[in-house]
């Protein structure tokens, strides 16, 4: 799959077919390397999921995992290449990529690499493919693309908009000007920014708006990070004050 600014149908540029010719000529050695972390990764994965693999109702789960594990290559009969992300961003004339993979004990989220040339750069979840640090350098290009400005009038019901759109100056001059990040300013039953910021996973915001927060949060904010597996956002909710 190959990513362009905007979704633009647009042919591949020449630093993303260099990252695919470089792929290519060095496909077995990304491979290792990726391989290498994947197993630290696993190791991970049962460190903190140990007390819920050891229930019954998951036998069938830790049958299709690994029984041993003693080198990285012993992970290839149990994960699959799926999809290859060739993205947008570019470093030293190179597009960055990612790899998604199938996996026996991960089937619902898989496993996903982002690397940069043959460098490893992050590894977890497939959505690391496709969601990473690349990703994240590509949303950054686009907001300074789009260029966000603070209009005129702040709209208290554009507070949760602003947040959706990772539109931080915006978030900033609603801060400044005492919005609050605890108000659901859409009625009843409505979230507020703070809420916004758990659920679309943003993480430079949710920062920006903890400072100013004065309630302590509410506990189903955590389980909503969990469930999503946004570990950075889980963390900032621990530093606050949430308990996992």
């Amino acid at each position: 799959m190959i990513f362009t600014p905007d979704e633009e149908r647009v042919e591949p540029s020449a630093a993303q077919q260099r990252a695919w010719q470089h792929t290519v000529e060095n496909q077995y050695a990304i491979r290792d390397a990726i391989l290498k972390l994947f197993m630290k990764d696993f190791d991970r994965f049962l460190e903190n999921n140990q007390d819920w693999l050891d229930d019954l109702y998951f036998a069938e789960l830790r049958a299709k995992m690994p029984s041993q594990l003693t080198k990285p290559d012993d992970l290839r009969k149990h994960i699959g290449l799926a999809t290859v992300y060739i993205h947008s961003t570019v470093k030293n004339g190179v597009a960055y990529v990612g790899y998604g993979f199938g996996c026996t004990w991960e089937e619902e989220h898989g496993l996903g690499a982002m690397t940069s040339k043959r460098r490893v750069l992050e590894t977890g979840e497939e959505e690391v493919a496709f969601m990473g640090g690349a990703y994240a350098e590509e949303q950054r290009l686009l907001r300074k693309k789009k260029g966000f400005k603070v209009p005129d009038v702040l709209d208290p019901k554009e507070f949760n908009v602003a947040v959706s759109d990772d539109n931080v100056p915006v978030v900033k001059a609603m801060l400044a000007a005492g919005f609050s990040p605890e108000k659901a300013y859409l009625g009843p039953g409505t979230v507020t920014a703070i809420d916004q910021a758990v659920f679309r996973n943003r993480t430079a915001i949710l920062k920006l708006l903890l400072k100013h927060a004065k309630r302590p949060l509410k506990p189903n904010l955590m389980r909503i990070a969990e469930h999503n597996k946004f570990t950075a956002v889980k963390k900032i909710l621990i530093a606050h004050g949430l308990k996992e």
